[in-house]
């Protein structure tokens, strides 16, 4: 009995924060090691809580308890828990309630996770929303057609290294149907595709800057008809190179 006592009367100053730092180690070696003298701690934790709840502490103990359990904010929902309990149970918050006060703080604590995470994810999306997207980096030119390679009116581009678009907008030399489309088609002087689109409202095209190396190209050009007449409007002859 007097070892009973005396070991409350450590777990009870412990939890006051009135020991030394070794004897704290040692009052936590204890509590780890032996699962009664944890449940005794957590009894007398609760009894504690009661206490400064029904306002029975003594003002040194009052400011001990204060001061270790308030100062975090775990601490401080373990106290507003126990008021909630307390207004709802009147004096029912005892040691011999710790099931369930263990499995509505559980409860409890899990409500509060899953509402911080919505929070948290809820405010990440927000931020999303308000990252701006770089803008890609687009140069425009205009071609003719009828041009030829190796002559001195062959049309030259020069496209920037930082470039991520390049848009073409070809000039038409005749008409084409109503509601007719476009399909333009990107060769090399070998005659190689590289590039193609069609569906085209408007005689532009917007081509990726990295696949164009430096040469001179063919941008062929037709119309395609509502009925599915397709009309070859010519051909975009150009030189490019990089700087």
């Amino acid at each position: 009995m007097q070892d009973k006592w005396q070991d409350e009367s450590r777990f009870h100053r412990y939890l006051l924060g009135q020991l030394s730092e070794d004897e704290q180690i040692l009052v936590e070696q204890e509590y780890f090691a032996s699962d009664q003298s944890f449940e005794q701690l957590l009894a007398l934790e609760d009894e504690l809580t009661y206490r400064w709840l029904s306002g029975d502490l003594a003002p040194a103990e009052r400011i001990g308890f204060e001061r270790r359990f308030l100062s975090t904010e775990t601490g401080k929902r373990h106290a507003e828990f126990a008021r909630a309990l307390e207004s709802m149970g009147a004096k029912r918050y005892r040691p011999r309630w710790r099931p369930v006060w263990a499995a509505l703080a559980a409860a409890a604590m899990l409500l509060f996770v899953s509402a911080m995470l919505f929070r948290q994810n809820r405010e990440l999306r927000t931020q999303l929303a308000h990252v701006v997207t770089p803008q890609p980096i687009t140069v425009a030119f205009l071609l003719t057609p009828g041009l030829t390679r190796g002559t001195e009116e062959l049309r030259r581009i020069e496209v920037p290294a930082q470039a991520d678009v390049l848009r073409l907008e070809m000039t038409l030399r005749r008409s084409v149907p109503p509601g007719a489309t476009f399909r333009a088609a990107l060769h090399t002087a070998d005659g190689r595709e590289v590039w193609s689109q069609g569906g085209l409202s408007k005689p532009i095209v917007e081509v990726p800057a990295r696949i164009l190396l430096p040469d001179e190209y063919d941008l062929l050009l037709q119309s395609v008809a509502p009925t599915g007449t397709v009309d070859d409007l010519g051909g975009y002859h150009f030189a490019l190179s990089r700087r």
